[in-house]
This record gives C-alpha cells, structure tokens and sequence, in this order.
C-alpha cells in the first residue's frame, strides 16, 4: 500500500467530508493488512508511524522525482512563450504558486502578504497561481478581489504539462504556502527549473528543501511579504538559492525511485534487496 500523505488524520478540515470519509475509514485497515507500506518522504513515514502506530519494519520511502522538461531556460525566453499560451504580460516579472486552489494550500496568506505591500512595492510583479479550483474558495476570492482587479493577482486555472515547465523557468520566485504535504513535488520542480523557493516551514519541506529554500511560518502573512521583497531585492541570494536548488532537485530522479522499488519489491518476494 502507498500512503502520500495523512491529510484526512492531521488536517481533516480541508477535506470534502466524502473524500474523508473514504479515506479515514478504509485506510487503517488497508494498512493493517499490507505486508509494506510506501510512503513518499521522511516526513510521511514519521506521520504514519506516530499517528497510525504502524512499526517502522513496516514502512519503506521512496521518494518520487523531477518529471522530464522541468530544466533551467532563458526566463525571458520563458515569460514571452508563457505571455502568449496563457495570456501573461511578459514585460512583468511575475512570482509562482502551482497547487490545487483548496485551503491546505494556504492560499490566503499569500493573497492577505501581497495585500499588505505598499502598492508601489506591489505592483512591481504579479503573483500567478496555477492550479485547477478545489473547494472553499470563496473567502479567497473575496481576499483577493482588489489585488485581481489591480492586476498583481490572477487565477490561472489548470495549467498543461505543456506550458507548466515554461511557466516555472519564467517565474522570479516560486511560493509554496501550503500547511501540510506528503511530498511537495513543486518545490522541487520550481529548483529543478532554477528559480528560488519560499517554501512553509514545516517538517517536509525542511526535508526536501534542505537549506535550499527560504522558510517562513506557514499563517504568517507579515513574514511572507518580508522574505519575498527581500529576495526579490537581493539578486546574490536569488543566484545562491538558484544553485543550492539545482544541486537539491538533482537527487531526486526516477531512476533512484525506481531501485528504490525494486528494492523494495526484491525484500517482499525475498531476495537480496533492501
């Protein structure tokens, strides 16, 4: 069995109650039956043990990788082929959410961050959040109605694999608020495409990010707009996080993933694998 994350056990109030349902009472014993159990990062192996009680013996980590066309491009190359599949003004720097819009993904912070910047700072960049829309949305928009209307705000909606490499190399900074992941598969994306992470600063992207990453209280709204101004004003820190994030995202491929499950798979059919 593959756990990504424990969502419905530690944040069941960003959950659609069927999903939760589903979730919260076919787990356990889908794992009690397991002979092993996946799970996609440190982080999520020591959620399952602490709040499921399941015996570290039984728990393997094989973390995933950077998917193919996520790589370093000409930026400006990048916001001009975005400006025109998605309607972007390319003369605007823009900052880059990607995730489902839901509220784990803490998308208010974010929006309640920029609305605190004096707007000469603000309207300096746009920030773009690409992502299909979830649930429980309707304070978010209300949030941002002044920030969509002045233009340093937009919804991108769902965004193609197509476009989404280009969209990360075009971005000045990548935000990743969210308050719990199993993973957090854009931070790495977001390095793999050279571009600086502010990331929460909660236990699984401290993992993945390592250093790589600029970390700030998921809720404190006050704190993003500082790490963000002064990042975008420091280039020398942007070109450091730059390099740390290429060197941290190229540890994650799906040629280690997949030993990893062989590994896994070899131990369970008992061979020689670990």
């Amino acid at each position: 069995v593959t756990v990504y994350d424990l969502v419905p056990f530690l944040f069941p109030q960003t959950m659609q109650l069927s999903n939760y349902l589903i979730t919260r009472f076919l787990l356990p014993p889908s794992l009690a039956r397991a002979q092993r159990i996946m799970v996609i990062s440190e982080s999520a192996a020591a959620d399952v043990r602490r709040v499921l009680g399941i015996s570290p013996d039984r728990i393997s980590v094989v973390t995933p990788g950077v998917r193919a066309g996520f790589e370093v491009r000409d930026p400006l190359e990048a916001r001009h082929r975005i400006a025109e599949r998605l309607d972007v003004d390319a003369g605007r720097p823009y900052l880059l959410t990607v995730g489902t819009v839901e509220p784990r993904k803490n998308l208010i912070t974010l929006v309640k961050a920029l609305a605190s910047l004096p707007r000469a700072t603000r309207t300096r960049f746009s920030l773009l959040v690409a992502g299909a829309p979830g649930w429980k949305t309707s304070a978010l928009h209300d949030l941002a109605r002044p920030l969509l209307r002045e233009g340093t705000f937009r919804f991108l909606g769902f965004v193609s694999q197509e476009d989404l490499p280009w969209l990360y190399a075009g971005a000045a900074i990548f935000l990743f608020p969210s308050l719990y992941e199993g993973f957090g598969i854009p931070v790495i994306e977001a390095m793999a495409s050279g571009v600086p992470v502010v990331g929460s600063d909660i236990p699984v992207i401290r993992e993945v990010a390592r250093g790589a990453a600029v970390l700030v209280a998921p809720t404190a709204a006050d704190s993003w707009a500082e790490a963000i101004v002064d990042l975008l004003d420091d280039p020398p820190r942007q070109a450091a996080m730059r390099e740390r994030g290429l060197a941290r995202a190229a540890g994650y491929t799906f040629d280690r993933s997949a030993r990893r499950l062989l590994d896994v798979f070899a131990t369970l059919a008992g061979g020689a694998g670990s």
